[in-house]
């Protein structure tokens, strides 16, 4: 338990160096300064800098996909209500500013932008994949290559988001890119009811 502690502490105050600092201007040596331990005991828990970036990039995912994953587990509401619900808890990081964004706004190194798009790939197309396929069960959905169309469309909507991010904090266009994903998915599930997500 005290071990966990103190590798909560250091975590929580990357954090906070990297709010203050961003990740290129913190130093190893800044950290634990502040968390006021050895650089032994940093070095104990994360072999380089570069290691605690990314399992806070994982924790973060974590807790952003928490909800779409219990989504699918609902079993009261059909696909599309779940296709539905998992797209707007997925689209509310429009509505905040997320940790990634207060790390990350003095910039992002290219192998942190990487891992963050694999792990959004790696995280949501299995939730969508599960959805497209209860859908073809009920019958809601016709897809014939639900591996295929649950990538594509994950890759899509990732990479339209990864071009446009900027731009979507403005209500107007993000309604726009809303309907246009509606369009999209009513077109590619082939559903007998519409799916509406805003």
């Amino acid at each position: 338990m005290k071990n966990n502690k103190k590798k909560e502490n250091i975590l929580k105050t990357t954090i906070e160096l990297f709010k203050t600092y961003g990740i290129e201007n913190t130093s190893v040596n800044m950290i634990v300064k502040k968390a006021k331990i050895a650089k032994g005991t940093f070095f104990y828990y994360y072999e380089k800098k570069e290691n605690i970036v990314f399992e806070i990039i994982e924790n973060e995912f974590n807790n952003y996909l928490f909800i779409p994953e219990e989504i699918i587990k609902e079993k009261e509401i059909n696909a599309k209500e779940k296709m539905q619900k998992v797209l707007l808890s997925l689209f509310s990081v429009f509505k905040t500013t997320s940790l990634l964004e207060e790390i990350f706004k003095f910039g992002i190194e290219l192998n942190y932008e990487k891992f963050i798009k694999e792990l959004r790939l790696k995280k949501i197309i299995p939730v969508i994949k599960t959805i497209i396929n209860e859908g073809n069960n009920e019958g809601t959905f016709d897809v014939k290559n639900v591996d295929i169309i649950s990538s594509i469309i994950v890759r899509g909507i990732i990479e339209y988001i990864h071009l446009n991010y900027e731009n979507l904090k403005n209500e107007e266009i993000l309604s726009s890119m809303f309907s246009s994903i509606e369009e999209l998915l009513n077109n590619v599930l082939k559903t007998s009811e519409r799916i509406i997500i805003y």
